[in-house]
């Protein structure tokens, strides 16, 4: 397999399982971080890496780097940029999508948000960026593999 991929998956996720991330995040609020114009909380969601290794048989997904919800508020947004070199792959689920902008651009394409949708990319290799949350808030649950 060639080390530059981009995949996009419907349905990842079910509703009852984003909504449970979602919950998570609220009841662990006091444990969350703020990072940059975000929200974070560190998690780990074996059954998340267990499905993606159900799918992709090219790497072991079984322990991520890193993996957090990220709650973006209004107006936040991410702007173009490469993540380390050393990351082998990242993951993007979307646990929501009842606001406008929060699309996610990887080398040039534009991935609009839909409930349970991953994007699993090749990391440090792709400038991306999330465009402007224009209104209500953003859920994603994100993970980086070295």
């Amino acid at each position: 397999m060639s080390d530059k991929i981009i995949f996009r998956i419907d349905n990842f996720l079910n509703l009852k399982e984003c909504n449970y991330v979602i919950k998570d995040f609220s009841d662990n609020f006091k444990h969350t971080k703020i990072h940059r114009n975000t929200r974070i909380l560190r998690v780990m969601y074996k059954p998340v890496c267990d499905k993606l290794n159900s799918l992709f048989k090219f790497y072991d997904f079984s322990n991520p780097y890193n993996m957090e919800i990220v709650l973006w508020d209004k107006k936040s947004k991410m702007d173009l940029h490469l993540d380390k070199v050393g990351n082998k792959f990242a993951f993007i689920i979307y646990l929501n999508d009842d606001y406008s902008g929060g699309e996610t651009i990887i080398d040039n394409i534009k991935i609009k948000p839909k409930t349970g949708r991953i994007v699993l990319f090749s990391n440090g290799f792709y400038l991306h960026k999330v465009n402007e949350i224009k209104n209500k808030k953003r859920y994603t649950l994100i993970g980086w593999y070295k």
